[in-house]
């Protein structure tokens, strides 16, 4: 695991506001714990910062736009 403190996310679009969770794992995805939550997002967000943590994978699970369009990350 490496110690993270946060994530820099850069969306392909960037006037469109993305609603995602992300969250981290210490033991090869047994088990997951939420690090950002912006489901209910209403700006665009690419930089989120949290308390330093041991993260060994990161999962990031887009639910949503506000154009109904797919999310993609450069």
């Amino acid at each position: 695991p490496k110690t993270v403190t946060g994530v820099g996310l850069k969306w392909e679009s960037s006037s469109t506001v993305y609603k995602f969770q992300l969250e981290g794992s210490k033991d090869a995805g047994k088990t997951w714990s939420s690090l950002v939550d912006q489901s209910k997002a209403n700006t665009n967000i690419s930089t989120e910062t949290f308390a330093p943590q041991d993260i060994q994978q990161l999962k990031l699970t887009v639910l949503g736009s506000n154009t109904g369009g797919w999310a993609s990350l450069w």
